[in-house]
């Protein structure tokens, strides 16, 4: 639940008839879990009658909105022309600014595009998500016109500018940029293309370091020429970071006034529909690393932004309404229109927990319990947050050494006391692989720690080709054995003697509730399982299914399939062959269910689902993948993922970002690429 209040400063607060508060008020909100603030300036010529623009106005570095409300001018205008202004705080951080400078301080998060390292211990809040949670709560407090939003920024308010520019493109008319910008080397994909402007002074070397003025007429060599001396060449890269991610002419015009400001406009190489776009780079005569206001320098820089910005409005909202939803804790808001179905994706799960529930706007998800899933859009805002629920303290999946049938097997498992304990869970392995990967793979111990947050024991064992390494039963692979006969299936034997084994040593009772699931080989056999002791269920994940089961077993079973599956055996005819064994179960009125997983779009932020893999790190592959036209306009994958890792193995000097993870997590990069195009490969929706 998030808790809104409000917050009258009656000292320069008016009414309208309506009884609508004008002038200075301040309101706070809480974003995942921390209380945020803002200051907004409501025009005493607001009624409510007509909706009005609204403009974002960002602090720089040891600043705050109250700062920014009372010293910068933007309030002024706003009371001039009829909008609302917004003044957002930033949080107080404890950072590491250049090499050594240690220093605690109010911070935009900008990361990864930051020239600050957080000090250990200290976590970064999520500012995009702060913002576009305002949006949200000043549209349904006011007539805001939501094709006529802005936002401008100074210093790391600019840094914070340049970063909204890309990920909050989708609801920004218009962006403006004081004297901070993007930082790193680094292409980012917008939202949206939009137009841009970015400013700075001639004598600006940054906070507190005024140095010796740059002619005016050298605009055109700055902009143009790396490594010039001047504030170490930060001209051309932040042109040159422009040009790269709005996709724009490198070519530009110069206007204005020498003795006030120059300006070098560049057009877009592919103009959008509606209004466009296009970006202006702005040096400012005899200003240093300050704010023009009209007061403090001769340039009202909030009234020439505010002139500018108004010409542009958010394309497309003129043709059809469109909502904000508010994913938090998770991925995916943005703007839609009524009836858009949008994918939803909750952070991966950490500091001892995982995923449990969608709340908030939950009834518009299709399945508010799968970490993944879609969310229709309703003719409103919306906002939804994933819940997590706590692991156990004390987990640990305990390594086992168990005299089987034919050898001595290695288990893995854990059990909850054995008051609360609701059954247990067999995990099986496919093909050749070891019982222990469904602890280390990503999606596979997704599935494992929901199962015990949910008060379930684990157990998970290799297949007895797999501990002997040989093709006991002939079948042509070293895999789990399918047969029904227990005298002659040493895995069924296993399974026996390894349940009872725990029984004895007080982990469960003989009448607490079996399930067997399994991947591939594994689902063949936790099918077979199942039925052949008549446990509670059973589940079987990218299997053809078992037809001579399927015809007599009573047992529910549950069949998950994926329609890209590549696997040995199952590809089309063997998913048609899992439909029609699902048939069989459901023609007899047994307990079952079957999904065709569909393919889903990759998010900027799939792969730090991958331990060893940050957020920052993530984007940047997903922003090379976007750039290499291997997404559609979808984010959908346009290549096999097969097609991509052949690529890498045959050329990885032509994947940087990939060359500096070790190996291991590489192949899960790879992995989680199958998982969204639905390769032969399990995945943690469940």
């Amino acid at each position: 639940v998030c808790y809104i209040k409000a917050t009258v400063i009656h000292h320069n607060t008016v009414s309208t008839s309506m009884g609508t508060p004008t002038g200075k008020l301040r309101f706070t909100t809480v974003v995942d879990g921390v209380t945020r603030e803002y200051y907004v300036h409501v025009p005493t010529g607001y009624t409510g009658n007509s909706s009005v623009p609204m403009v974002f106005m960002l602090h720089g570095t040891s600043g705050d909105g109250e700062k920014f409300y009372d010293n910068k001018g933007w309030k002024e205008i706003a009371e001039q022309d009829n909008f609302i202004a917004v003044f957002p705080s930033s949080m107080r951080y404890r950072i590491i600014e250049g090499t050594d400078e240690y220093k605690t301080t109010t911070k935009w998060n900008v990361t990864p595009d930051a020239n600050f390292v957080f000090q250990p211990g200290e976590k970064g809040q999520d500012d995009i998500k702060f913002l576009r949670k305002v949006i949200i709560e000043m549209e349904g407090r006011y007539n805001i016109d939501a094709a006529r939003i802005y936002l401008n920024g100074f210093s790391n308010g600019g840094q914070m500018a340049s970063k909204c520019a890309i990920e909050m493109s989708d609801v920004l008319a218009a962006v403006a940029g004081n004297a901070g910008s993007f930082y790193l080397d680094t292409t980012y994909i917008p939202k949206r293309k939009l137009p841009v402007l970015f400013q700075i002074g001639d004598r600006d070397y940054g906070p507190e370091n005024t140095g010796q003025g740059i002619p005016m007429s050298y605009l055109d060599t700055l902009i143009s020429t790396d490594n010039l001396a001047y504030l170490n060449g930060n001209h051309h890269d932040i042109a040159l970071a422009h040009i790269n991610n709005f996709n724009l002419h490198s070519d530009f015009v110069i206007t204005g006034d020498s003795n006030v400001a120059l300006i070098a406009t560049f057009q877009p190489r592919t103009p959008g529909p509606g209004t466009g776009y296009e970006f202006h780079f702005i040096l400012v005569k005899n200003l240093a690393h300050i704010y023009p206001n009209g007061n403090n320098h001769i340039l009202n820089a909030p009234r020439v932004h505010w002139e500018w910005m108004k010409n542009y409005r958010l394309e497309n909202t003129q043709d059809s309404a469109r909502y904000q939803l508010t994913v938090e804790s998770g991925y995916g808001s943005g703007l839609y229109e009524a009836g858009d179905t949008v994918h939803i994706w909750a952070e991966h799960p950490k500091n001892n927990n995982t995923f449990e529930v969608w709340s908030g706007d939950h009834i518009f998800t299709e399945d508010r319990k799968n970490w993944h899933t879609t969310f229709v859009m309703p003719d409103r805002n919306a906002i939804i947050s994933a819940q997590y629920i706590e692991l156990p303290a004390d987990l640990e999946y305990k390594k086992y050494m168990i005299q089987g049938a034919l050898s001595n097997k290695t288990v893995y498992a854990y059990f909850p006391p054995k008051d609360r304990i609701k059954g247990v869970v067999w995990f099986f392995q496919g093909g050749s692989g070891r019982g222990f990967g469904w602890l280390t793979n990503t999606d596979q111990r997704h599935l494992v720690d929901m199962m015990v947050a949910n008060d379930y024991g684990i157990i998970t064992m290799d297949a007895e080709d797999v501990t002997q390494q040989m093709d006991l039963n002939n079948s042509g692979e070293i895999e789990y054995d399918y047969r029904l006969d227990t005298l002659l299936n040493p895995d069924l034997q296993n399974v026996k003697i390894v349940k009872q084994y725990f029984i004895d040593h007080n982990a469960f009772g003989d009448q607490t509730p079996q399930i067997s699931c399994g991947f591939s080989s594994g689902g063949w056999f936790a099918e077979v399982l199942a039925a052949v002791y008549g446990w509670r269920a059973s589940l079987s994940h990218n299997t053809p299914g078992i037809g001579v089961v399927a015809d007599q077993s009573l047992i529910p079973h549950y069949q998950n399939n994926s329609q890209n599956d590549n696997g040995p055996n199952i590809g089309l005819e063997g998913n048609i062959n899992a439909y029609n064994n699902f048939l069989k179960y459901q023609n007899r009125e047994v307990c079952s269910g079957w999904i065709l997983q569909q393919p889903q779009p990759l998010h900027a932020q799939r792969f730090a689902r991958i331990e060893g893999v940050s957020v920052a790190q993530s984007q940047n592959i997903f922003n090379l993948m976007k750039q290499a036209n291997m997404l559609d306009d979808k984010n959908y994958l346009i290549v096999s993922p097969s097609v991509i890792e052949n690529a890498y193995e045959n050329n990885p000097q032509n994947f940087p970002l990939l060359q500096a993870f070790p190996q291991s997590v590489v192949e899960n990069i790879f992995e989680q690429l199958k998982v969204i195009y639905t390769f032969h490969i399990f995945r943690a929706d469940y």
